[in-house]
């Protein structure tokens, strides 16, 4: 996908830079992480996307969200994970490879800890940032941006499912510290980075464990090969939350944002539906 001139003209002014700044803001690392930011690893084309409307399409090195604007006729849409859009003018085939003109110019999620991309996304994760400032193992790693975790990280709305689904008030679910540190440690893989190009080729043949004792989760796909959560090892039942925004960078860690909880048996309760809150 390839901004115009006057899309980087655009950019320009709103960041009041130039293009000599631009290359080389964060020792020249930012310009190569906005080029890779529009490029995908699959050959796609607007009627391709425009089949799949709605759907996160990975880039080279986050998420991006792709969409088909509601006005017959007009341009297919493409946003980023902060909502700057930008219409794809034309798409032209050279060799193997397609190339979408686009009138802006997407730029990837900067953050250099967790507390800081959640703020930047405050309707998807203002709950897990609430539940992960109760205690102060999760409060630092929240605020780190030396550790070197991966995070499955639920929207807000896969809080209030769990808590509707328990018939127990939102505020009476998140202050019930037991519950919600099982939660979040069922969530937390500590010992390595794991991107979604590792779940995928991985699969089901690997388990990676979490916080949580004796747990931990792998991925499988659904039947329209989105990719989706499964916990194993015993404690936490299988569950099916998909990773709708997925390898969001913080620092040295990685989230990947779920749509649904991965709830220890323990705290299950009637809790019960094998889709993601969006479904499939």
């Amino acid at each position: 996908m390839v901004p115009t001139n006057d899309a980087f003209d655009l950019y320009f002014a709103s960041t009041e830079t130039d293009m000599e700044a631009l290359k080389t803001k964060d020792n020249g690392t930012f310009v190569v992480d906005l080029l890779s930011y529009h490029i995908h690893g699959k050959f796609r084309t607007v009627a391709s996307l425009s089949e799949r409307k709605g759907a996160s399409f990975m880039n080279m090195i986050n998420d991006l969200r792709v969409f088909v604007s509601k006005d017959p006729g007009s341009h297919m849409s493409i946003s980023d994970l902060l909502g700057r859009q930008a219409s794809v003018m034309s798409e032209m085939e050279a060799a193997s490879n397609m190339v979408m003109k686009l009138d802006a110019v997407l730029i990837p999620v900067e953050a250099t800890n967790m507390a800081e991309l959640f703020t930047m996304l405050p309707g998807h994760y203002s709950f897990l940032m609430q539940a992960m400032s109760m205690f102060q193992w999760s409060s630092q790693l929240m605020y780190s941006n030396e550790s070197s975790v991966t995070m499955l990280a639920p929207f807000n709305d896969a809080f209030v499912y769990y808590a509707l689904h328990m018939e127990l008030e939102l505020y009476t679910l998140l202050a019930n510290s037991t519950v919600v540190e099982g939660i979040l440690k069922a969530h937390l893989h500590p010992s390595s980075v794991v991107t979604t190009t590792d779940l995928y080729e991985a699969g089901s043949q690997t388990m990676y464990e979490t916080d949580y004792p004796d747990a931990g989760f792998y991925a499988s796909y659904s039947a329209n090969n989105k990719l989706m959560m499964l916990m194993g090892s015993g404690a936490i039942q299988n569950r099916w939350p998909f990773v709708i925004e997925g390898d969001l960078v913080c620092a040295n860690s990685i989230v990947h944002g779920v749509d649904m909880l991965l709830v220890p048996e323990e705290f299950f309760g009637s809790y019960y539906g094998d889709y993601g809150l969006y479904g499939q």
